[in-house]
C-alpha cells in the first residue's frame, strides 16, 4: 500500500507548494479548551463573534426550531 504512486496519505506531495502545505498541516497549532475553563470574557467574545460569509449554510445545524 505505501508503493502505491497514487497514495498520498503517508507522504508528502513531491512539489515545493505540496511539501509546504503538508508541513503546515502537519504542524498546525491546536489547543484544547475545557468549557468550565471559559472566563466571563471568552464567553462574551465567543457570543459576539461572527461567522465568515459563504458558511450560512451552516446555521441549519444550531438553529433552534
Amino acid at each position: 500500500m505505501a508503493d502505491d504512486p497514487k497514495d498520498r496519505s503517508r507522504t508528502p506531495a513531491t512539489d515545493e507548494a505540496g511539501v509546504a502545505e503538508w508541513h503546515r498541516a502537519a504542524t498546525r497549532d491546536r489547543r484544547v479548551v475545557r468549557t468550565v475553563d471559559l472566563t466571563d470574557e471568552d464567553i462574551a467574545a465567543i457570543e459576539a463573534s461572527e461567522m465568515t460569509p459563504g458558511f450560512e449554510h451552516l446555521n441549519i445545524e444550531v438553529d433552534e426550531t
